[in-house]
């Protein structure tokens, strides 16, 4: 299980660097500005994040007994004291272990990813944005001087291997 949240982290880690402010496109009642002099940031920053997802993202049940993986979209707000408020699953892309015969009339099982669509999201996208909302208060962006509100869109990477 350890090694499923190492790897999950690693590849967090690649998706992480396209974490960017995004505009307001949701009906949240709180302002988001899209120009800033500082980013909001997590304590520590990327690193102390990276290390936040590994160490406390669960991998559910129902995804690992059915071979799920999948990357769940977050979009989320840090407001301008820092919490995290307006957490919402944008997108999930979902992948199913296929095992396929080897070449030839070989033995060997090859795993290959086979992307499904599905009603069912396995709990991925439950347990990232509890994850998200349950994380410590953040440093907040500003502008000209003041503490605003931020839309960050974050991208979290469930893999079995």
């Amino acid at each position: 299980m350890n090694f499923i949240k190492i790897s999950s982290l690693l590849l967090f880690v690649v998706f992480s660097q396209i974490c960017v402010a995004q505009t307001d496109s949701t009906k949240s009642t709180k302002p988001v500005f899209t120009d800033y002099e500082t980013l909001a940031e997590f304590p520590g920053g990327q690193d102390s994040l990276n290390w936040f997802i590994m160490e406390n993202l669960e991998y559910p049940k129902e995804a690992l007994e059915n071979d799920i993986s999948g990357i769940v979209y977050l979009m989320f707000v840090v407001d301008k004291n820092g919490y995290v408020n307006d957490v919402t699953v944008e997108k999930i892309k979902l992948y199913q272990d296929k095992k396929i015969k080897g070449a030839k009339g070989r033995k060997t099982l090859r795993l290959e990813k086979e992307e499904i669509i599905s009603s069912n999201d396995y709990c991925l996208g439950t347990c990232a944005a509890n994850l998200l909302a349950n994380s410590p208060r953040w440093k907040p962006a500003t502008q000209k001087g003041k503490t605003v509100n931020m839309r960050y869109r974050l991208p979290i990477k469930y893999s079995i291997y």
